[in-house]
C-alpha cells in the first residue's frame, strides 16, 4: 500500500493509505465500504466494520421482462479529513441476489457521485450496468436463491474535483430488477452491505423463500465497495 502525506490544517500531516496505486494514471486507489449505522448509510475504511443490518431486503409482489422494479434506493456518505483531488474511474461494486424460482432476472445499477459541502451538492459523475442471470436451488424443492453477483459500476469523475477537510463525497444509486411474474411476496430482491463479510440468510413470507449471502451458496463476499481514485502528488 501507498503512503501520502497530506497536509492538515495547523501544519499537522495524516497519512493517507491507498489499497492500490495506477503509477500510470499518477492515482492511488482508496477501497471503502458500504455499512448501514445509525438507520442510515456511511462508507467506511475498516474492513473489520460491521454494519447493523448485513444486507438490505425489498418486497415485490412480481417482476416481469418489460418493467424494473423493487427498487433499493441509496445515499451514503464519506466525510474526507484531510484534502484530497478525485479525478478518473470510480468502481462500485454491488453484491445483489433475489428470490427467483422460474426464469431469468435481470439487475439495473445506476449511480451517481457528488460533492457537497454541507449546503450544495454538485455531481461529479455517473454511471450504469445491466446484467442478466439465471438462478441456482438451494435446499430442495421450492428453496431458490438467484444467483449471486457482484454488479460493478464504473462512475468517471471527468474533472479534478477538490475535497477539503469536512467535505462529503456522496454517492446515490438505485437498484432495479425484473423477471418473471411470481406469486405475491415471492420476490425479495436484497443489497449486501457488511463491510465485516459476514454471512446473511434472508427467509420470505414462506420459510423456504430465502435469500442467501455466503456460506458456500455462490457468494464470494458481502462487502459493497466503492473505490475512489485520488490524483498523487508527484
Amino acid at each position: 500500500m501507498a503512503v501520502q502525506k497530506k497536509l492538515l490544517k495547523g501544519g499537522t500531516q495524516q497519512p493517507l493509505v491507498y489499497n492500490f496505486v495506477d503509477a500510470f494514471r499518477q492515482t492511488g486507489y482508496l477501497t471503502t465500504y458500504l455499512a448501514k449505522a445509525g438507520g442510515g448509510y456511511i462508507y467506511v475504511t475498516d474492513p473489520s466494520f460491521k454494519s447493523e443490518q448485513i444486507a438490505t431486503r425489498t418486497e415485490c409482489a412480481t417482476l416481469n421482462t418489460s418493467t424494473f422494479s423493487g427498487a433499493n434506493f441509496i445515499t451514503a456518505d464519506l466525510d474526507w479529513n484531510v484534502p484530497v483531488n478525485v479525478k478518473g474511474d470510480c468502481f462500485l461494486n454491488v453484491p445483489v441476489r433475489t428470490r427467483e424460482d422460474t426464469n431469468l432476472y435481470q439487475y439495473f445499477v445506476s449511480g451517481s457521485i457528488y460533492h457537497y459541502n454541507g449546503t450544495t451538492e454538485i455531481p461529479i459523475a455517473s454511471g450504469a450496468r445491466s446484467m442478466i442471470y439465471g438462478i441456482i436451488s438451494v435446499g430442495g424443492v421450492g428453496n431458490f436463491s438467484g444467483g449471486y453477483q457482484c454488479t460493478a459500476v464504473k462512475l468517471n469523475v471527468p474533472s479534478q474535483t477538490h475535497f477539503k477537510p469536512g467535505d462529503i463525497l456522496r454517492v446515490k444509486y438505485s437498484i432495479n430488477f425484473s423477471g418473471s411474474v411470481a406469486a405475491p411476496g415471492d420476490l425479495s430482491p436484497a443489497m449486501a452491505h457488511d463491510p465485516a463479510d459476514r454471512t446473511e440468510i434472508i427467509t420470505g413470507p414462506a420459510s423456504v423463500n430465502q435469500i442467501i449471502f455466503g456460506g458456500g451458496y455462490g457468494t464470494v463476499s458481502t462487502r459493497n465497495s466503492l473505490n475512489i481514485p485520488i490524483k498523487l502528488d508527484i
